[in-house]
């Protein structure tokens, strides 16, 4: 079931990694700045 798919190895190419990584990051950094603004505001 889906505890044995979990087990199993995922190969995941680097450079999209990379970019997913680089989007969550750049999501988590606007939505920061957005906060504080409204904080100020």
């Amino acid at each position: 079931g889906d505890a044995d798919l979990a087990l199993l190895p995922v190969p995941e190419p680097s450079a999209l990694s990379m970019a997913g990584i680089a989007t969550l990051i750049g999501l988590a950094y606007a939505w920061r700045c957005r906060w504080k603004a409204l904080a100020r505001a």
